[in-house]
């Protein structure tokens, strides 16, 4: 999930543009930063724009945007001494949003939602170490619960229901550490089927 892959952490032989910008700090201090901008190759298209504390260490420090090479947003958020911090969210070339949630530490922790390109929701739930916990709620792309249940650090555990599309039942299963025992039904309500699940069966059922 974590998807800062385009940030420009020891990057050195780029083509700058300086801007001093100044950011309060208290009521009585400030503190300088330097704003840095990228450019994509041999285009006059704005690649990122970022603030570094100095031009001698780079250390990242405050607002950092990243863009497509459409002029659209790619990745928007914050650094804090040269680690990932508060908000980000991410967009689609398009412009709609992809996800959201934040960070900490350059880890993804609390409250992560994920959307679909048509701007409905595909999955959302609690990070905590870079590992999902608690419970997640996966959609459908057109709308609708697709299933939902519980995670320990990033594996499935407890009961989970999962769902047709037209909001039926489709299933119940109850694991332990992505293993368990799953039951599905007919959209009357019987029993269709009973077996085990594994982890190879997991990673393809969520």
């Amino acid at each position: 999930m974590k998807l800062r892959n385009n940030h420009p952490k020891g990057e050195r032989s780029l083509c700058w543009i300086l801007i001093p910008v100044f950011s309060m700090v208290s009521v009585m201090a400030f503190s300088q930063n330097i704003q840095l901008k990228k450019y994509y190759k041999g285009k006059d298209l704005l690649s990122e724009v970022y603030h570094v504390k100095d031009t001698n260490s780079y250390v990242l420090d405050g607002e950092y945007i990243a863009y497509h090479a459409n002029g659209k947003i790619k990745t928007r958020g914050f650094y804090e001494e040269n680690k990932s911090y508060g908000q980000w969210e991410y967009f689609f070339e398009s412009g709609a949003l992809k996800m959201r949630g934040k960070l900490d530490d350059d880890k993804d922790r609390g409250y992560w939602e994920y959307f679909f390109e048509n701007n409905q929701k595909s999955m959302e739930g609690l990070i905590v170490e870079g590992k999902r916990n608690d419970q997640w709620v996966f959609y459908f792309e057109q709308g609708g619960v697709k299933n939902k249940g519980n995670f320990i650090n990033g594996l499935k555990n407890g009961s989970w229901i999962y769902y047709n599309e037209d909001g039926t039942l489709k299933a119940k299963a109850d694991y332990v550490d992505d293993s368990g025992i799953y039951t599905e039904y007919y959209r009357n309500g019987s029993v269709k089927s009973m077996g085990s699940l594994g982890r190879a069966d997991f990673n393809s059922s969520s």
